[in-house]
């Protein structure tokens, strides 16, 4: 699972915004809520003090990388921050947690969240930098500036950090390398068939890889072998070289059970 440990003040809304629109002037929409009780109030409140442009720069990050999201705002400590969260939810937030730590930490809360929750890669978009992060946590960092909040110039940074890790999955008779987010490349793998063999089972292997009939295969190299015996020398190279369908099979099943090895590739 990916992670977007996210402050909101700076990240979510900006000076600019605050001095563009005034205080008084409404940014987001309350969704569902006429505010009537004092409670309802508060929540719209904070709720107004997010830019939507900024908003949508992190939601297409989080679909891009297909990350989910754990607040490490100052906005945690609110009596109402579960409320708050239930609108966010709404707005396309998909927040999972929050950090704990008493404000001055922060790094020791997402160090904490780290060792105990599973997660593949993450970023920290924040504007400001606390004492307690160490290097593992700078690294991760994608800072912000509290003039202009999250920017498209921030969302590549955070692309870029979210996906450096790249994993490769064995699939039968291919070889899937993905990366956090979707797939990037399939790489099919070339075997001697053993269910519809004639001599070697290399047309027929040959023809699932191309995912055509065997039978032009076998006039293709049927008409090779007549040019100077091309064909048939190439056949038994082939024959040779090509591994049969059932190694490949057991190869990728037996890679496959040690997928979180390979998960473990080098980072860029």
């Amino acid at each position: 699972m990916n992670i977007i440990f996210l402050d909101i003040d700076g990240v979510l809304n900006s000076e600019c915004f605050f001095l563009t629109r005034g205080r008084n002037m409404k940014g987001l929409k309350l969704i569902e809520i006429n505010p009537k009780t004092f409670e309802e109030k508060i929540i719209q409140r904070f709720i107004y003090d997010i830019n939507p442009y900024n908003l949508d720069i992190l939601k297409e990050i989080i679909n891009e990388t297909n990350s989910k999201v754990v607040v490490i705002s100052s906005w945690k400590r609110l009596k109402y921050f579960d409320l708050i969260c239930d609108e966010l939810l709404k707005l396309g937030l998909p927040i999972i947690d929050k950090t704990y730590d008493n404000g001055d930490n922060r790094g020791y809360g997402i160090k904490e969240y780290l060792k105990n929750n599973k997660v593949d890669e993450y970023v920290i978009l924040d504007d400001e930098i606390f004492e307690d992060y160490d290097e593992e946590l700078l690294s991760s960092l994608v800072k912000t500036n509290f003039k202009e909040g999250l920017t498209s110039n921030e969302k590549d940074i955070a692309l870029k950090k979210i996906k450096r890790k790249w994993f490769i999955k064995f699939k039968f008779n291919s070889i899937i390398v993905m990366k956090y987010g979707g797939i990037m490349k399939e790489v099919k793998r070339i075997y001697k068939s053993e269910d519809d063999k004639k001599i070697c089972g290399v047309c027929a292997g040959l023809a699932e890889y191309l995912n055509i009939d065997p039978v032009i295969i076998r006039v293709i190299w049927g008409v090779l072998a007549f040019a100077y015996g091309t064909g048939i020398v190439l056949y038994f190279i082939c024959a040779f070289v090509f591994p049969k369908k059932s190694d490949v099979i057991k190869k990728n099943v037996s890679t496959d059970s040690k997928e979180n090895k390979v998960k473990k590739i080098a980072k860029k």
